[in-house]
């Protein structure tokens, strides 16, 4: 796809479609909290009354105030950040910081190519900016332009600053295949310099997975859950931490485990279709095709979804 405003339509479509499916989400989680909470206040308040407490009606102000959180933080933490996605894609342009918005869009849909292209147009406008260097370094190694990548990184990942550690995981991955040695040291040289990123952590998880190393990997796994958890940041992660517990499983030959794990995962994110392929696997070693066979479909209905149109 190479002309620039079909690739802007079709990000725009999809946008469009995963707001409104958050939406959706939010509203049906909403009324489940509303019927749980109902199902409390309901048998409490006809109590206070049959006792004659005269707070009898409290059970149904904190049910109010119950609803009126669920539904800030459903907009604040959920709906929002998939507004700013979808308005990132609408607006053209003005500065560096909205070409910068725009080529973080791109990328998360696929389009490296027009990504790439609207990093260099904020890096014109603000050649200082380190995030949208490691953004474009990213992007080019996704494009297969391996060697400005690696440059991009080691210049970064060599002098001391804000994004040091970003620059340091960024490289273990692009040594990932050629040098593990090498990968495993600028991993855990960036968690040194940043130990509560869990974003490096995670990396380094997928790291040891894509290398079988299942010990490590199990370690690591525990380690990180414990940090997420202690930086109250697990929530943002768990569907990213059952995919590897589930993956783990899988490769121990816990198959029973892997669909558990796997079937936690699509909970929390049901609208990613590796999930629904790994739980399939699972599902096809233990013997229960039926169930292989509908996550499979599943997967290949949501990977669809996802494909570029044009």
């Amino acid at each position: 796809m190479n002309d620039k405003s079909l690739i802007l339509a079709e990000a725009r479509r999809k946008a469009e479609e995963e707001l409104k499916a958050l939406r959706t989400k939010t509203s049906r989680y909403t009324l489940l909290a509303i019927g749980f909470g109902l199902a409390i206040a309901v048998p409490i308040s006809m109590l206070g009354t049959m006792l004659k407490f005269p707070f009898n009606l409290f059970p149904y102000v904190f049910l109010v105030i119950g609803y009126a959180g669920i539904k800030q933080y459903a907009r604040v933490q959920i709906l929002l950040p998939a507004e700013f996605t979808k308005q990132s894609i609408e607006n053209e342009p003005q500065d560096a910081s909205d070409y910068s918005e725009r080529a973080g869009t791109l990328y998360a849909y696929g389009f490296y190519e027009a990504a790439v292209e609207d990093y260099r147009s904020a890096l014109e406008m603000e050649p200082d900016s380190d995030q949208d260097w490691l953004d474009l370094a990213e992007s080019l190694w996704e494009l297969g332009q391996k060697d400005e990548a690696q440059s991009i990184v080691e210049k970064m990942s060599a002098a001391e600053g804000d994004y040091q550690g970003l620059a340091l995981v960024l490289q273990g991955k692009f040594l990932a295949e050629e040098d593990p040695a090498a990968a495993l040291k600028c991993f855990d040289k960036g968690i040194e310099i940043e130990p509560d990123y869990s974003y490096h952590r995670l990396s380094r998880i997928r790291f040891f997975l894509g290398r079988d190393r299942l010990g490590e990997t199990a370690e690591a796994i525990e380690e990180t859950t414990k940090v997420l958890k202690k930086q109250r940041h697990y929530q943002y992660h768990c569907a990213e931490i059952y995919e590897f517990r589930g993956t783990l499983a899988s490769k121990q030959g816990r198959f029973t485990d892997a669909v558990r794990d796997f079937g936690w995962a699509i909970w929390n994110r049901s609208s990613e279709a590796e999930y629904h392929r790994l739980r399939g696997d699972a599902h096809e070693a233990l013997g229960n095709l039926a169930k292989a066979d509908a996550d499979r479909k599943k997967a290949e209905i949501l990977a669809g979804k996802r494909k570029h149109r044009f």
